[in-house]
């Protein structure tokens, strides 16, 4: 091979690698909103059991 194939050939896999490790970069997570209402705590009431089934 000459010379010119084999730096045109080390230049594409120079930048398929920087491509490679840009590519598995760590992002940062975008900001979420911080919520506008308080969650609330209020359990929902159960009824309570019946001693005679009902069908």
């Amino acid at each position: 091979m000459s010379k010119k194939v084999k730096r045109i050939l080390s230049l594409v896999m120079a930048m398929a690698m920087l491509l490679a490790l840009a590519a598995c970069g760590d992002k940062t997570p975008a900001q979420t909103p911080a919520p506008t209402a308080a969650p609330t705590a209020a359990a929902t009431a159960t009824p309570a059991p019946t001693a005679a089934p009902t069908a």
